[in-house]
Parts: structure tokens; sequence; C-alpha cells
């Protein structure tokens, strides 16, 4: 039962309804009283002592069904926000550990306003307090951050042949356009247990731009490149491995044979810079895509798969003016959001810090030691090109399939010579188990057959349980398919253990000869 915070709260909301409240317990199904704490801890979010005493109430309340599922788990959120522990900010001596700082801890924090911002975007009562406490805890980190800013190096030049060359076999890597370091570990979150993940990072280019860090990425020779398909015939040009380039929201079987599949991942950075913060409520559905495509590649060849990006971003949250950086540059200048480039040297105070390179007819670049935005024309929301961590800080993750100790059944297609030229509208499966290890593990396996025509999946058999040394047969329909490639998957990992490929012949009409 929760104290009398908790049955205060209940009792006023449905005493509202003429109900008779006894008690609240932290598996109530209204979200009336959910919102009425919320209120209640935003009016105290000042008060540590107040907080404190309240965090069990939310932990429990975030343990119940109806509180995990509320509002897409903001309450987990939420708490990661209020248990923050910020004390490991003073001791941070070099920029190595204020990285290390931010890719192990404060990257949470992110996740949480981010979450906040997608819930309640538009209700200032709800976002204006929370993005003043997330600023309060994300400040000192940022005066360290930029204390020993003079010791950052990108390491992201030729990222892409790097990785190329080094795999060990066939390799599908995940190129993001604006996927955060904050993002790729909620992706990871999202992965089953049965995935080995190898979870490192990058140091992006400067300015953290599609053009100039995707020029990164895909080349080694520091040209900026413009054009993708440029971009794609370098990388091609430098490894001596067949590579297939393909959006990742099209991978399909029809990718399952590459060596080297390039899977372009532009959506974030798309609806992102069109919607700003309205685009944040798509962010969950593309992080499920990632996490799905992953596990799709791995059970369909590919020994590792790679997860990285261009760059990452900030989210300015609700601006006034005053929150706006406005400076007094003269000669030929072009401002964006988060950098400013000039023709000319300028005279800088020591909030700024100075770049001298080269892009056209520009000669220096310039950023602010802080989040606040400079002050442009543009819409503000989302935004890259600065040097804050979340934005430079990229992924750069590889999944690969656990190494399990058991032996499971091996599964093969017995017939597989019969099914080239099957005469008819039907042909038959043969499924032939091997006589298994003798343990437990290894004399049953439920399989799936699945029926693919161009990559796409048009059909599915029922789940079929098959034993150590069993001959199963089953015939299917061509459907009007003319060529069917049949994959045989595990039931439970969907990992493909064998395919084979189905043609009909159609037989002509002899004229009864």
């Amino acid at each position: 039962m929760f104290d009398k915070w908790v049955n205060q709260d209940i009792s006023n909301v449905l005493a509202r309804r003429n109900r008779v409240v006894v008690g609240a317990e932290a598996a109530h199904p209204l979200d009336s009283v959910d919102l009425q704490w919320l209120s209640d801890l935003i009016a105290h979010l000042s008060d540590n002592e107040y907080i404190k005493d309240k965090l069990p109430y939310i932990h429990a309340r975030f343990k119940s069904s109806h509180g995990r599922q509320w509002r897409k788990g903001l309450w987990g959120h939420l708490l990661q926000l209020l248990e923050f522990d910020s004390s490991g900010i003073k001791g941070i001596a070099s920029l190595e550990e204020a990285t290390t700082f931010y890719t192990t801890e404060l990257y949470r924090v992110d996740t949480a306003i981010r979450s906040i911002y997608e819930e309640f975007w538009g209700d200032e009562t709800v976002v204006r307090p929370f993005q003043e406490y997330y600023n309060q805890l994300v400040s000192p980190f940022l005066h360290k951050w930029f204390q020993y800013f003079d010791d950052y190096r990108e390491n992201q030049k030729g990222l892409l042949i790097e990785r190329i060359r080094s795999a060990q076999g066939r390799i599908a890597i995940i190129v993001g356009d604006g996927i955060s370091y904050e993002i790729s570990q909620r992706v990871t979150s999202k992965i089953g247990d049965t995935i080995k993940v190898d979870n490192q990072y990058r140091c992006c280019g400067i300015p953290s731009v599609t053009e100039n860090n995707m020029s990164l990425l895909y080349r080694d020779d520091g040209v900026i490149e413009p054009l993708q398909s440029r971009r794609e015939g370098y990388l091609a040009a430098q490894v001596a491995k067949r590579i297939v380039f393909v959006q990742l929201e099209e991978v399909n079987f029809q990718h399952a044979e590459a060596d080297v599949l390039i899977c372009s991942c532009k959506d974030i950075d798309d609806i992102a810079e069109k919607m700003q913060h309205k685009a944040l409520k798509f962010i969950g559905e593309i992080e499920n895509m990632i996490a799905d495509k992953v596990v799709f590649l791995l059970n369909n060849g590919f020994q590792e798969v790679v997860l990285t990006s261009d760059h990452g971003f900030v989210l300015t949250g609700i601006l006034d003016e005053s929150d706006k950086a406005e400076v007094q540059f003269h000669g030929q200048v072009s401002k964006a959001e988060r950098y400013i480039r000039t023709v000319e040297k300028q005279s800088v105070s020591a909030e700024l810090i100075e770049y001298r390179q080269h892009y056209g007819e520009y000669r220096y670049l310039y950023f602010a030691k802080h989040n606040k935005p400079f002050k442009t024309p543009g819409r503000y929301g989302y935004a890259h090109g600065g040097l804050a961590p979340q934005e430079l800080i990229i992924p750069f993750v590889t999944f690969s399939h656990t190494t399990s100790s058991l032996q499971e059944l091996h599964i093969s297609v017995a017939n597989q010579s019969q099914l080239s030229g099957v005469v008819g509208d039907y042909f038959s499966l043969h499924l032939k188990a091997d006589d298994g290890a003798g343990d437990i593990f290894t004399q049953e396996r439920k399989v799936q057959i699945l029926f693919i025509d161009n990559g796409k999946e048009f059909n599915k058999s029922d789940i079929v349980a098959i034993k150590a040394g069993e001959l199963i047969k089953k015939e299917f329909s061509f459907d009007g398919h003319l060529t069917i490639e049949v994959i045989v998957v595990d039931a439970s990992s969907r990992q493909t253990l064998t395919k084979v490929s189905v043609t009909q012949t159609i037989a002509r009409d002899l004229g009864g000869l």
C-alpha cells in the first residue's frame, strides 16, 4: 500500500466520481492519477528531499503492469532523470574521462528528456520544468567537456573501409543519418539476449553535418563528397569484396547472399529536420525497425551486423529569445543553428571555439561552448553540427550471435535435386533431421517453412516438430509463382537452418501426340 501522498491523490481523483477509496496500490489503472502524481513531482522538482521521499513509490508504480505501460514507460525514464548521480562529473580530468562518463552514464538522461518531449510536447507545464532540470544536470558536464576539448580528435575517417577489410565473414553495416549514441543504446536494449553486442563508439568529424560526416565514413582521403552515389563508388573501389547498397527498410531475403551489405537509414535526420520536435513520436518506431533488421540479418547468414552513424543531435526544447546566442560577426558569414562559417577571422569571446577549416570560400568555423543555438531565421528543436557530445559521439556497435555450447538438431532438405523443373502446380518438400547427439537438445526441433518470391515472403507453414532421424514430407502449391525460395527457420530464434530454390516447369500441350 502507498503512503498518505498516494492515498490522498487517489482519493481526490476518485471522490469526484463518487467512489470510495480504501487504499491505493501501485497497480492502479487510472491515467488521471499518474498525471496528478506527475504534476506533484513537477511542483517539487527543486526539493531534493521531497523527490527522494517519493522515489520508492515511483519504483513501485513502474514495477506494475499498468505503470510500465503508461506513456511508453515514462515512469522508468523519469527514474533515470531523477536518480541520476552527477557526483562523478567533478572528478573528470580529461576529455577521455568525459567521453567515458557520457557513454556509460549521462546518455541515459538524454533518453529520459527525449521521452518527456515525445509524450508532452506542446504542454509547457510539463516540458519546461523538466527541460530546466535536465539543463541543470548537463551544464556542469558540458563545462568539463569544453574544458578539455582541445584534445578532441575525430576517428571516423575511412571507418567503413576499415571495418569491411577487418571482417572475418559476411558483414552487414547499417549506416544511419542522425542515429545518436543514445538511440543506439535503445536499439541494443530491444535486441534479445541471444545476440552478442560489442558496444563501442567513435568521435565524428567537425562540423557534425551529413555531407561532411558521410564523406568521412565512406572515404579515407579527406575529400568532402556531396553525392551519396559517388561516396558508395569510392567505397566499392577500395575493398576487394562484393558490396550491395540498399535502404534499410527495403532489406529482405534477396539481400542475404551479399558478401557486404551497406544499409542506409536516413529516417531520423529526414523527418527531424522537417518536423523538429514533432518527429520524436516516430523515433521509437525507427528504433524497432533497426532492431528487427539486425536480428533478421544475423538470422540470414551475416556473421556480423554493425550499426554506426554520421552524427548525433541535440534537442533544444522550448526556447525564449534569451536562449538563443547572438554574435556580431563582420564580412561574409553563413550561420547555422549550431555553427557559423566565415571568410574572415573574427574576434571572439571565451564562449566560442574557433576552427580554421576551408569550405568553398569560407575559411573559419565558430562554435558555442554550450547547448544554446545561434540565432538564425530557421526553425529550432532538432539540430546538429555543434560540438556537444550528443552530436559528436557516434555509435559503432557490432552485433553477432553468441556461441552456444549446446548442439542442436541439424535439418536439411533431402530431395533438393528434385525441386528444379517441377511439373504441375504442387511440389513435395522432404525435411530430414540428423540422428542427433543423444541428448535432450538434439532429439527434436520445431521449424517453420517460409515461401519467398523476389525477396518478399508471401506465405509460411504452420510450426512443424521434427524428431532426430525423422523424414517429414510436406506438399505445397506453387500458388502462381514460377520460382520460390523455400527457407526453413528455427521456430523460436528465427535463424535460417536451410534453404532451397524450387522452380516450376509449365508442361507444353503436345496436342495428343
